[in-house]
């Protein structure tokens, strides 16, 4: 199955039974740049007009962004795709890079989430090293210092990869990308794999 990113923002324009076009717009800007006041707005919204399907979404995206595939797919577990279609495409997204998230080994730094597969696990110090003295340096140059930790996946191969990214193998093979910063995270493929 292949997964498209344009068929996030396709569901979440679908998902406007509870949100404005304004709000809507409000909350696809803030969940790439970690903020989730609005997306509470349509939480709340959703809430007041007794749609539990629009608020499960809602806060399955909220987790998805902060990098928590589980909870996020727990919150869809009971939401209908057939009579919320706006769920379908995060429930698939889940479904295809769960399994290999589950096998990823997790390392924490002061504003670092890294993950790995286990026997790639000890790129963790070199690189949460590095990423700690780039946090400090960049964000001194920029002055931005995310509030939320910045999660860091190194996946195994062009596969697994292409899932997480939504970038087909032939963009992949195409482009020469070994990483991309999308949903809040930086993905990039396994340095064995250059």
């Amino acid at each position: 199955m292949k997964i498209k990113y344009a068929g996030l923002l396709s569901s979440i324009l679908a998902a406007t039974v509870c949100l404005s076009s304004s709000l809507l717009a409000d909350v696809l800007m803030e969940l790439e740049s970690g903020r989730y006041d609005t997306i509470e707005r349509g939480v709340a919204d959703a809430k007041r007009a007794n749609d539990y399907a629009a608020e499960r979404y809602y806060l399955s995206l909220k987790s998805f962004y902060r990098g928590d595939l589980k909870e996020a797919g727990d919150l869809l577990s009971d939401v209908s795709t057939q009579t919320f279609t706006a769920a379908d495409w995060l429930k698939n997204y889940i479904a295809e890079v769960q399994p290999a998230r589950e096998k990823m080994t997790v390392k924490e730094s002061e504003h670092f989430i890294f993950r790995t597969v286990d026997q790639e696990s000890f790129l963790a110090d070199y690189a949460l090293e590095a990423l700690e003295k780039a946090y400090t340096e960049l964000g001194r140059d920029l002055q931005v210092f995310p509030k939320d930790k910045i999660i860091v996946e190194v996946y195994p191969d062009q596969e697994t990869f292409s899932k997480a990214s939504t970038l087909s193998k032939e963009t992949l093979d195409r482009s020469g990308a070994i990483g991309i910063c999308k949903f809040r995270r930086l993905m990039i493929i396994s340095p064995q794999q250059l």
